[in-house]
């Protein structure tokens, strides 16, 4: 008889449950009236009290089981895409982490390169240990590290401001702001070289660029000293996969009639 009360009760319980709406005491009242229960059966309340806790453990599963998705870049750098389309790059040592219900508001750490899916209505933001910036659709790079943030505008417009203030810059394509430990409000710098994201990117672009900093850029990516006797005189213009050095040197050797030096 106990199963059986339990089972009804739990029945009960379960279809007119509500998230916000449902009241234990008088929903048990209501079903001791259309099953003909008195007050003085107090193995009710007890089997009751047993529904209830399931239903419970139910209800608590569904409001707190939700947990955030981590991505993580170990050692490696790593990408992925959001359910909205954004795709993400993280420096090793990065991470990035979102509410499954709500992939355009995220938290990161590190360093990390988006391309943010345009949605008018859901701007995306992005909040670190100390920024928070805001954009719709766009190409930025956002770097933390111990003495303060950077933000870097590949194309389109950002917000950047300190995390939980209101007196930000707005910045757009080819600009650069620095926030200091020390400071509330960012500020514009120089932006230096487009290639700053190829670590993420994966591609060189140069635009009639002296060949002294294209070797410069090209050695610091690959990690091999490059040099160059003409390299004074000489600028490039292209767009360049980063991954085969020895192609890129090939390439530039025939287009500028050069001989690029490397060990």
């Amino acid at each position: 008889i106990m199963n059986e009360i339990q089972d009804k009760w739990l029945h009960f319980v379960l279809k007119h449950y509500q998230d916000g709406k449902l009241d234990t005491r008088k929903a048990f009242k209501k079903f001791k009236r259309n099953n003909g229960f008195k007050r003085k059966h107090h193995t009710v309340w007890y089997t009751a009290g047993i529904a209830a806790s399931i239903l419970l453990c139910v209800v608590w599963g569904i409001t707190f089981n939700k947990s955030n998705h981590n991505l993580i870049a170990q050692d490696t750098i790593k990408s992925f895409i959001l359910p909205d389309g954004t795709s993400v790059t993280l420096s090793p040592h990065s991470s990035l982490s979102y509410d499954p219900e709500d992939c355009r508001t995220v938290e990161m750490t590190g360093k990390a390169f988006f391309k943010v899916k345009h949605d008018k209505a859901h701007p995306f933001d992005v909040t670190g240990s100390k920024v928070h910036v805001t954009v719709l659709g766009t190409q930025f790079q956002i770097t933390e590290s111990e003495s303060g943030s950077n933000v870097y505008v590949v194309c389109g417009k950002v917000r950047f401001s300190l995390k939980g203030k209101d007196n930000g810059i707005i910045l757009t394509k080819g600009m650069k702001a620095n926030l200091n430990n020390e400071a509330e409000i960012p500020q514009v710098v120089n932006a230096g070289s487009i290639n700053q994201t190829t670590w993420a990117t994966h591609r060189f672009i140069f635009d009639k660029t002296p060949l002294k900093v294209v070797l410069e850029e090209l050695s610091s990516y690959h990690h091999i000293p490059l040099s160059c006797s003409a390299a004074t005189d000489k600028t490039l213009s292209g767009n360049f996969q980063a991954g085969d050095i020895d192609e890129i040197i090939d390439i530039i050797n025939n287009v500028l009639n050069v001989k690029i030096q490397k060990p």
